[in-house]
């Protein structure tokens, strides 16, 4: 078992534009052949077999039974148990194939859910990862719905059918698995949590460099509060249900946090979850230069407090914005340490960001 130590260090040229979003067109559609070229692996992964399912979920989907969904189940404990949970890479790599419409792991009606349950009776459960709606992440399930889970989890070594829900549970590694169930705002428990800390800049206020930075400081130092707080272990879903919350002060327009991998992997995105998250990003270029975008990230996250990025990316809450209009972005590196039993330390690197754009105004609203 780990815990969490520290969280430390947490012109518009329309044929221009015509002509990348061809040639990204092209790419997705080239990369949508294989989930490992989406999926790029860690350095030096040695290729596991138990990456491929025993039965796909398009088998499953085809015929719904009750030992297939069991069998599928089976096929996501094996694999995520056969994963390094030492090597960050590995799991965010795992998660990426599941996340792939049409791929192994995911057919329509057919994907993976992963819960994390907490101590000490373990009916406390939040949504870990959602492979068709990741917007779902971090938010708590009803008491009665996880008391069914959790039964049908515990029912045996493989699990089983969830009362009154259906589809299969079984524990999967440290996670509770579901498959063939739709975990929807039906399930869920819409509070957030009762928080009352006010930042000194919040989303709808950034306007310029300066304010964009404590608008970041601020969630990082808010972070901080909430570790070994009353939240314990839930504390790092909490923050995905948190500053992703509408309702909330870290969320307004084209104003939202953001936090990705070194290996481009974007981890948590306040906006567009079911877009970027679990998702490599780290391929994006530059919509002028055509310069990757993440090698620039990486080094201004390195500097001594921080550091700022400026490129031409496109503003997902504005359909109709120039690629004139580059994007401001404030970016710090987050070192999570992770004690285990042995009294030996890991660390698990993350960069945290925002940005925004110069002159295109906050609060215009999120476009789920």
């Amino acid at each position: 078992m780990m815990r969490t130590q520290d969280s430390h260090n947490l012109h518009s040229l329309d044929s221009l534009r015509l002509i990348l979003g061809l040639i990204c067109l092209l790419l997705f559609a080239a990369q949508s052949v294989s989930g490992q070229q989406t999926c790029p692996p860690p350095p030096n992964y040695v290729e596991n077999p138990l990456s491929t399912p025993s039965i796909t979920a398009a088998e499953v989907a085809a015929n719904p039974t009750a030992d297939n969904l069991r069998r599928f189940a089976q096929a996501v404990r094996d694999y995520l148990s056969s994963t390094n949970p030492l090597v960050q890479a590995e799991l965010v790599h795992a998660l990426c194939l599941m996340r792939q419409e049409g791929g192994d792991w995911r057919s329509g009606g057919i994907f993976v859910v992963l819960l994390a349950a907490y101590p000490p009776d373990f009916i406390n459960m939040r949504v870990f990862f959602h492979a068709s709606t990741m917007a779902h992440g971090g938010l708590r399930l009803k008491h009665e719905v996880s008391r069914a889970v959790l039964a049908a989890a515990v029912s045996g070594r493989d699990g089983g059918p969830v009362p009154g829900i259906g589809g299969h549970a079984l524990v999967a590694d440290h996670y509770i698995g579901l498959v063939g169930i739709d975990i929807s705002e039906p399930h869920l428990d819409p509070h957030v949590i009762d928080s009352h800390y006010v930042p000194q800049v919040t989303a709808s206020e950034v306007v310029d460099r300066a304010s964009l930075k404590v608008f970041v400081n601020e969630a990082l130092n808010y972070a901080r509060q909430l570790i070994g707080h009353a939240y314990g272990h839930e504390v790092l879903e909490v923050l995905r249900a948190v500053f992703r919350d509408k309702n909330g002060p870290w969320i307004s327009g084209p104003i939202y946090l953001f936090v990705f991998s070194r290996d481009g992997y974007s981890i948590f995105h306040g906006a567009f979850p079911d877009r970027y998250e679990y998702r490599v990003t780290g391929t994006a270029r530059d919509a002028v230069t055509g310069e990757l975008i993440l090698p620039k990230l990486l080094a201004a996250a390195e500097q001594e407090g921080g550091g700022f990025v400026e490129y031409y990316f496109d503003n997902p809450d504005d359909d109709s914005d120039s690629a004139e209009i580059p994007k401001t972005t404030y970016i710090r590196r987050q070192d999570q340490r992770l004690l285990l039993e042995d009294g030996s330390v890991i660390t698990h690197t993350y960069y945290v960001a925002a940005g925004f754009y110069p002159g295109a105004g906050t609060g215009s609203g999120i476009k789920m």
